[in-house]
């Protein structure tokens, strides 16, 4: 093996099965494109594309704003990601690849584990070949219920059989997909295809699907105000040095409202209700919010209710 360049110096080790190409790192998620050559790897037209691999981790560069003391969840963005997952919180001058334990004032996720829309076996009906398509058309996924996805999201099928498929045809369905195109509020559209005619039938009985570009971690607390790293790594039990830096998070103080609270009874030892006035803040976040909102009321000393 001859070194050229810094990305081509450690030499595969031979087994029965092929070349193994050891500690290989990637340092962005996504599609990437595998190529090989053999001999005069200096020039470009020795290389051919081998396959292509998809590196599943967080998006670079994320951004998350809390306050402090106030539980919110965090939404973190991605590629190939599964419940499995796991963050960590740490002051912004520490490293993600060095700093195992996460910050003090840290209180969170819970549970550790993150949320992601998806299936079991049986939430997904059918996969067929696109109704009244060309040639080399799509392929529609139905499923049992409505499925709250959006186009150009990314979700991993499993589970998916085929009794005269070859291996190559059967990975086409138990793989990453994008959304092509919203059909209904259980039919989506995704992108495989066959010659005009070879549609394989597929049995998706014991087929699953999990959301796979966005997951939520609930109820995050952080109690000192600052700016943090979030660093995320895709098994609970792996090492530090084997995370990367999801993106930042800053924590503001709290805004303090005017509030003021009335009695309606002066009678002692008499249960009576109380009335509670604030004044809202200005937060954008109250502007763009869907639907109905709730306030939380949180009492300092309980023992005097």
């Amino acid at each position: 093996h001859t070194c050229i360049t810094k990305t081509n110096c450690t030499a595969p080790v031979a087994s029965t099965s092929g070349l193994a190409y050891n500690s290989v790192r990637l340092l962005a998620p996504g599609y990437v494109a595998v190529c090989y050559c053999d001999t005069s790897c200096h020039s470009r037209h020795t290389w051919f594309a081998f396959g292509s691999l998809l590196v599943a981790g967080p998006a670079s560069g994320q951004s998350w704003s809390l306050y402090a003391s106030i539980r919110g969840p965090l939404v973190l963005e991605g590629w190939q990601l599964t419940t499995t997952n796991r963050i960590r919180v740490i002051a912004e001058g520490k490293a993600c690849t060095s700093e195992s334990a996460q910050d003090e004032s840290m209180d969170g996720p819970n549970p550790t584990a993150p949320s992601q829309m998806g299936g079991s076996a049986g939430s997904i009906t059918a996969l067929a070949e696109l109704p009244g398509g060309d040639a080399d058309s799509a392929m529609v996924l139905t499923f049992a219920s409505a499925h709250g996805l959006e186009e150009g999201c990314r979700l991993t099928l499993g589970g998916v059989t085929c009794a005269d498929c070859p291996e190559e045809e059967l990975n086409m369905f138990n793989r990453d997909h994008v959304v092509q195109r919203i059909l209904s509020d259980t039919e989506i559209e995704i992108a495989v295809s066959f010659p005009s005619g070879s549609y394989p039938t597929v049995d998706a009985a014991a087929a699953t699907w999990l959301r796979s570009d966005a997951q939520t971690y609930n109820a995050i607390r952080v109690t000192r105000a600052g700016r943090y790293r979030v660093c995320w790594r895709a098994q609970p039990a792996v090492d530090a040095s084997m995370s990367t830096e999801a993106g930042s998070l800053v924590v503001a103080p709290a805004s303090i409202m005017s509030a003021h609270l009335f009695l309606t009874a002066i009678e002692p030892n008499r249960v009576a209700p109380v009335v509670i006035s604030f004044v809202t803040g200005a937060n954008y976040r109250y502007q763009e919010a869907l639907d109905a909102m709730q306030m939380k009321l949180s009492f300092v000393r309980p023992d005097l209710l």
